[in-house]
Order: structure tokens, then C-alpha cells, then sequence
């Protein structure tokens, strides 16, 4: 029956992503993320989902290209480029082209889909659901690893789905760690107080299955982590005593297997696995020292040239480090290019998060920057020690940062020249108040008159000298509105019980509309009516009917 119901699941969802690409999109990030289908046994467990999703996808957007906004070029965008570019390149010149090119054909696919997302992902509504989906996609398995933890006192280690690139305890342990922000964001942005529990709920339950995954890379993460939290808090004073109260009981909980694991972090002189990860740096070393432009290609950590490079040749392990697994594969360009896409990434979300300050209707693009900051420091502390450089996570944090960009920048460039307007027209109020100082007082327009004495009793109505003289009615009204939007999942509490006229908070079903751009949540392409979407269709409704 679980078999059936995925299957129907994402077969429903083709149909809407053949209009909309971006329905696409989230269904591959859906199914790549949390492979539901690997929770399934019968017909789902083997079902081609991202054939399936992809090719559907990859039509829509040749059959849809008003759907379709490319990004311009920046420095995230060109380092990506280009380190694809170069991938292709080293597996062409791969050592072991056998086992390179399986793994290029998976990577690649990644890359198409996050190229398709930079053109499909260009909305608030879009950037919101991306953001969502990829949440609770991961966020499903430490939901149900931090339950299984508790319940289990901590003696069981938490795993990803199987045959998933999150599989084992260390992967899925980055991946959560990752994702754990994005939870305390999703919190923020609630108004509803039974939601924002159940959203605090979930991040505790994410944190213990964090520590459940008995993985030393994802300790260093979080603690790397809870520090920039804290440093990027505007309250400091809360966040240190909730840090300071929460991790203490999450250790105080782990049985004493747990902290000796940890404690080999000072030891690792001792510790077998560790002197493993580090045999294996030594031979990413060696390797790109013999071929440092191509490296050794895709899957190169292999027993067959551990024989050659490795210090220790029969102590055979994977990477464990995301900068030595681009070193080995791709050579040192390879791996300054990975670093380059993480800076630049990381130098444009912080622009984000500075020009987005203090604006009320990009609240939620600033808070998402910096929640999208602390979650980097995640993926660049716990990356040393886990090889995960292919991670679709991270690539899709690099769409939702360009996306971000664009956003800012055009809606500042639009409320700029909305108060360049306004500014005008104070000015033109205020020359025609000044040439028509000294006149006689007029009490009233008589039929006939000129219309000259209605506009000298407009502006010398009260509120005509105003700090904002000029300015139409509507346009105040649509600053309110603005500020009422602020929060994407719901607005602001209603502080004034009578002012009846302010819009209605969105239900589920209304946000998931929204983010499949269907029925009523479909967004609306003028900026004031995106702002009130109900309340501005109410408005042209009862204009229509008079």
C-alpha cells in the first residue's frame, strides 16, 4: 500500500510539472533527498523516480521557456560552471576510467537539475518552497532518528536511507546538521503559537538525532555551528542560555559508549579510524602531487592505487574529507574551484543578509540569509571530515542564494524608485503650495468653476504638509501592506483587533498552492497585489460588480 502511494504520489505531481518546471524541480529534490521510495518494498523500491521526474522536467522546460529566468552571471554562478566543466574534463583523463564514469553520470545528473533550478527558482513563493522541501526532506530522517534515540536511551546509532548518498551514520549526521536551521527559520517565520511548538519540537528532535549518529565530523559541525548562531543572534543573551541548558542535557543523555567516541577527537593517535582518514589524505596528497592538474578522476580512492600512493597501502578508506576527495578526483584546480564556490556562495549570502536589513517586505530573505550562513559553516567544518564534495544539499543552498540575490536587488531597485516618485511628487505639492501662498480662502468649489480652487483646497487639507506630501493614499496603504507580509507563513500577530481589513493568515493548504502556483495560491506579478493577495483581489472583484 506505502509502495502504491508514492508511485501515485509523484505520477500525480508530472501533469502540474509539465506546466509549471518547478514543480519538477521540487519533486526531484523531494525524491533525490529523502528517496521515499527506499522506505518501500514492492514495485517503488526500484521504481526509476529520477528518470521519471527528470525527463518530465527537462521537457517542461524546453516546452515552457516563459517559465524560464536565467541568473546573471556572478562569481558563485561562473566558479560552478566551470568546476563542472572541469569534472568532465579529469574523468576524460581519469586513471581508472571504469569506475569514474558511473560515478560522473550520477554527479552530472545533480548538476543538470541545479542548472534547471537556477532558471526555474527566481519567485519568493518558489525560493520559500525550495527551501521547505529540502527541510523536511532530510529533516524526515532526524525527526524519526531523534524519536528512535530517545526512545532508545542513545544506544543505536541513527542512518540515512539506504543506497542514498546520505546513508550512512556520518552522511546523514552532515546532512541534519545542515538542515537544522532551516527549522529554527521556519520557526521564526510561523505566527501561529501550535506550529511554532511543534517547530521547536522538531529541532530538538533533529538535534538529538544529530548526536544519535554517534558521528565526531557532525560534533565539531554543531559546536562550530552554535557558536556563529550565537555570533549572528540579535538576542545573544537567550540563544547562550538555551545552548548553555540544551546540549548539556542531549550529553547527559548518551550512554557512556557515546562520549568515549568523542573523546578520541584528543586521542586520535589511538584511534584506528582515525589513523585511516588520515593514511587517506596522505594518498589524495601523493596523488595529486603525480597528476596535479587532472587528479586521478571520479572514485579514485580505490584499494588497487592505495597500493601506490598510500603511506599505509592495506589500510584502505574512503576520503573523509570533502577538500582531499576534490583534491584526489580533480587535481588542485578541482579543489580551488570547490573552494571558490563555497566563498563566493558564503560572500553573496552575507550581501544578502546586509541589503536586506531593516526592509520589512524582504524580513524573510534576511533571516534566511544568515540562517543560510550558519548552516555553510556547517557543511565547511563537518566537510573536513566527511566525503560528501557531490552533496545536492549544498548545491541547492547555492540556488537559493542567487535566488535571494535577485530578489534583493530588484526589489530595492523598486522601492527606490517608488520613493524617487514620491519624492517628485512632494516636490510638484510643494511648488503648487508655494505659488498659490496669498490667495484668497475659497470655501467651496461653485458649478462651473475652474478646477483650480478644489486643488488648492486639496492641498490645503490636513495632512497636506505632512512629512510625505503628495504621496497618494494608495501608496501608504500599500507600505502597510507590505509590513503585514513580512512573515511569508502567516503575517505578523493582528495587534489592532478592529482594523478589519487586514489580510487573512494563509492555511496550509493556501501554502502549498502558493508553492505550486495553482488554484488561489497562484502569485500575483504586480508587486503592491503581491503584498495582499486576498485582499487586493476583494478590491477588484467589487470594482468589477459596481
Amino acid at each position: 500500500m506505502s509502495s502504491l502511494a508514492v508511485i501515485l504520489f509523484f505520477v500525480g505531481l508530472m501533469p502540474l510539472a509539465l506546466i509549471k518546471p518547478h514543480v519538477g524541480v521540487l519533486a526531484w529534490v523531494l525524491s533525490g533527498l529523502m528517496n521515499p521510495h527506499r522506505l518501500t518494498g514492492g514495485a517503488a523500491y526500484t521504481f526509476p523516480f529520477s528518470m521519471m521526474i527528470g525527463g518530465v522536467t527537462l521537457l517542461a522546460v524546453i516546452a515552457n521557456r516563459k517559465e524560464l529566468r536565467p541568473l546573471p552571471w556572478s562569481p558563485p554562478l561562473i566558479l560552478l560552471t566551470a568546476m563542472v566543466v572541469w569534472m568532465n574534463v579529469t574523468t576524460v583523463f581519469s586513471i581508472m576510467p571504469d569506475v569514474a564514469w558511473p560515478q560522473w553520470e550520477k554527479v552530472m545528473k545533480i548538476m543538470v537539475m541545479t542548472y534547471v533550478a537556477f532558471w526555474t527558482i527566481h519567485t519568493r513563493e518558489r525560493v520559500i518552497a525550495l527551501t521547505v522541501v529540502m527541510a523536511f526532506a532530510v529533516g524526515f530522517y532526524g525527526i524519526k532518528g531523534g524519536i528512535f534515540t530517545v526512545l532508545t536511551g542513545g544506544q543505536f546509532m541513527v542512518v540515512g536511507p539506504p543506497l542514498s548518498l546520505i546513508s550512512g551514520n556520518t552522511e546523514v549526521s552532515l546532512a541534519l546538521t545542515m538542515i537544522l536551521p532551516y527549522f529554527v527559520w521556519m520557526r521564526m517565520m510561523l505566527s501561529n503559537r501550535l506550529l511554532r511548538l511543534a517547530m521547536l519540537g522538531m529541532t530538538l528532535a533533529i538535534a538529538f538525532a544529530i548526536v544519535g549518529s554517534y558521528s565526531r565530523g557532525a560534533f565539531l559541525a554543531g559546536g562550530a555551528m552554535g557558536f556563529f548562531l550565537w555570533l549572528k543572534s540579535d538576542k545573544k543573551i537567550p540563544v547562550m542560555i538555551a545552548i548553555a541548558v540544551v546540549v548539556p542535557v542531549m550529553m547527559s543523555f548518551m550512554p557512556d559508549k557515546y562520549h568515549e567516541k568523542m573523546s578520541t577527537i584528543e586521542t586520535y593517535e589511538e584511534d584506528k579510524s582515525a589513523l585511516g582518514r588520515i593514511n587517506a589524505w596522505w594518498f589524495a596528497y601523493h596523488l595529486a602531487n603525480d597528476h596535479p592538474l587532472t587528479g586521478g578522476g571520479f572514485n579514485i580512492f580505490h584499494p588497487r592505487m592505495f597500493l601506490k600512493y598510500a603511506p599505509e597501502p592495506d589500510d584502505y578508506h574512503d576520503a573523509h574529507s570533502n577538500y582531499f576527495q576534490m583534491l584526489g578526483h580533480h587535481g588542485y584546480p578541482g579543489l580551488l574551484l570547490f573552494l571558490g564556490v563555497g566563498l563566493s556562495t558564503w560572500l553573496m549570502v552575507g550581501r544578502v543578509a546586509r541589503r536586506s536589513k531593516n526592509v520589512e517586505e524582504l524580513y524573510w530573505a534576511h533571516q534566511l540569509a544568515r540562517i543560510t550562513q550558519v548552516s555553510i559553516i556547517g557543511y565547511a567544518v563537518g566537510g573536513a571530515f566527511l566525503t560528501l564534495a557531490y552533496l545536492d544539499l549544498f548545491y541547492y543552498q547555492v540556488v537559493i542564494v542567487l535566488a535571494m540575490n535577485r530578489i534583493v536587488d530588484e526589489t530595492l531597485a523598486r522601492t527606490t524608485e517608488t520613493a524617487a516618485d514620491a519624492e517628485a511628487s512632494a516636490a510638484v505639492g510643494g511648488r503648487l503650495r508655494r505659488g498659490m501662498r496669498g490667495s484668497p480662502p475659497i470655501v467651496a468649489p461653485m458649478p462651473g468653476m475652474s478646477p483650480a480652487p478644489a486643488l488648492a483646497l486639496a492641498l490645503a487639507a490636513p495632512g497636506a504638509g505632512s512629512a510625505r506630501p503628495g504621496l497618494p493614499m494608495a501608496r501608504r496603504a500599500a507600505g502597510a501592506e507590505v509590513r503585514a507580509s513580512a512573515r511569508p507563513f502567516g503575517g505578523r500577530r493582528q495587534r489592532d483587533a478592529q482594523d478589519t481589513d487586514k489580510p487573512k493568515k494563509r492555511g496550509a493548504f493556501d501554502l502549498i498552492a502558493a508553492a505550486l502556483e495553482v488554484g488561489s495560491g497562484a502569485p500575483i506579478a504586480k508587486a503592491s497585489e503581491k503584498a495582499r493577495p486576498l485582499a487586493h483581489r476583494r478590491g477588484r472583484a467589487a470594482g468589477a460588480t459596481k
